[in-house]
């Protein structure tokens, strides 16, 4: 706390044997950030900020890149994985290109389950500009994200319609 700045839209820096992680935001924000600085160090941390005018509101951090980023994945040419590995390595980040309005709807089992079979791949991916990650978790117990499937569209409506269509066709089997 003793190095925050007085001003919340400057940086903190803060540096220990391996990377520097710059930080931007304003009070709450810096606090919540300085301790989670202190507490991983060099860990990349997902973190879900909304902007509104000069504002930052912080929403959530998670201890890995956050899995509603992974649309990033299908929208742009720098996913957000690639952004948080080119920051921590001190790397350049030149523009990153947009592709298109995109959607992503979660993977989800519930239950308990130490084996699970995805059926119907083929037709999940059949549409141009579908694609789908499944995360190879071995086990649910409970609420669990297995997987993402991605989509782009001419609009945001659409390529949240198609994910759904792609996500009807999947089959879990629980076994």
């Amino acid at each position: 706390k003793e190095n925050l700045p007085a001003n919340g839209r400057e940086s903190v820096k803060y540096r220990r044997n391996c990377n520097t992680l710059v930080v931007l935001g304003t009070g709450v924000i810096l606090y919540v950030f300085w301790t989670i600085i202190k507490i991983a160090m060099c860990l990349i941390f997902g973190v879900e900020l909304f902007i509104q005018g000069e504002d930052v509101i912080f929403s959530e951090g998670s201890p890995r890149p956050h899995d509603t980023g992974m649309v990033t994945m299908i929208s742009q040419d720098m996913s957000e994985f690639s952004l948080h590995a080119r920051a921590v390595l001190g790397l350049p980040i030149p523009e990153v290109r947009f592709y298109g309005p995109s959607a992503s709807k979660a993977i989800v089992i519930e239950g308990h389950t130490k084996e699970y079979e995805f059926c119907n791949l083929d037709k999940v991916v059949e549409e141009p500009g579908v694609q789908i990650r499944l995360f190879g978790k071995p086990e649910v117990a409970g609420h669990r994200r297995v997987g993402v499937i991605l989509a782009t569209d001419d609009s945001v409506a659409g390529a949240l319609a198609k994910a759904e269509r792609a996500y009807a066709k999947l089959e879990i089997k629980q076994y």
